[in-house]
C-alpha cells in the first residue's frame, strides 16, 4: 500500500466519516502517516483491525476527539485494555471510559458502550464467520454513524454501533441460510440494501 507523503488534511472537507483499518497493513511508514492523519482529523471515525493497531502504537491520537468508534475483536480488546492499564476481564464500558470513545466489542453478542450508555446486540447471526465480515461491519458502522449525526440522534455512536451490529448479524444469517458454507462477505453485502430499506424510512 502506498501512502501519500504530503498533507492529507485537504481531503477532510470532502469527507463525512473516516474508516481506518481494513486493508491498511502494518508497514511502519504507513502506520506513522495514518497516525498523523488520525491526529489531525476532527472527523467522526471508525477504527478497526490495523486501525486499532495504529492506536496501540500511538495511544495519544484520540485525545480530544469526539464521535470515535473502535470495533475490536476479543484479542484486540484485551490489548487495548492493557494499553489503558485495565484488567483483562474489563468490560466495554470501562475501556470506552478510559479511551474516551465508543467501543463495539465483537462477539457472539456484540457489546457496545460509550461509558454513558451500554447495551448488547443479541440478534442471531450466521453460525460461521467468513473472511471480510469484520470489514463489512466497519463500513456499516461508518455509514450509520454519518446517518446518526445527520439526524442529530442522541448518543449517535451507540446508535450507529448497534445498527451496524444488528444489520450485519441479520444479513449474515440470511446469507448463510441461502449459501450455507459458501457464504462470503459479498453475499452478506448483497442482503443489506433490502434489509436497510425495509427498516429505515426514506426521506
Amino acid at each position: 500500500m502506498v501512502v501519500p507523503s504530503y498533507d492529507c488534511s485537504e481531503w477532510f472537507s470532502r469527507l463525512h466519516v473516516l474508516i481506518i483499518g481494513p486493508g491498511l497493513g502494518r508497514d511502519p511508514s504507513a502506520i506513522s502517516k495514518v497516525a498523523r492523519i488520525i491526529e489531525k482529523s476532527r472527523l467522526p471515525m471508525v477504527l478497526d483491525a490495523d486501525g486499532i493497531f495504529v492506536l496501540e502504537k500511538n495511544p495519544h491520537i484520540l485525545k480530544g476527539k469526539e464521535n470515535v468508534i473502535l470495533t475490536p475483536n476479543l484479542p484486540e480488546f484485551k490489548r487495548l485494555c492493557e494499553l489503558a492499564s485495565l484488567s483483562a476481564d474489563s468490560k466495554a464500558e470501562e475501556l470506552s471510559k478510559a479511551l474516551s470513545c465508543t467501543v463495539l466489542l465483537k462477539g457472539e453478542e456484540d457489546s457496545i458502550s460509550n461509558s454513558e450508555v451500554s447495551l448488547k446486540c443479541a440478534q442471531t447471526g450466521s453460525p460461521r464467520r467468513c473472511g471480510g465480515q469484520g470489514d463489512v461491519l466497519c463500513g456499516l458502522t461508518g455509514l450509520f454513524l454519518y446517518w446518526a449525526l445527520k439526524k442529530n440522534l442522541d448518543q449517535p455512536t451507540v446508535a450507529a454501533s448497534w445498527a451496524a451490529s444488528y444489520y450485519l448479524k441479520k444479513a449474515s444469517k440470511i446469507a448463510f441460510e441461502k449459501k450455507s458454507y459458501g457464504m462470503s462477505a459479498q453475499t452478506i453485502i448483497e442482503e443489506l440494501p433490502l434489509l436497510i430499506k425495509q427498516n429505515i424510512p426514506e426521506e
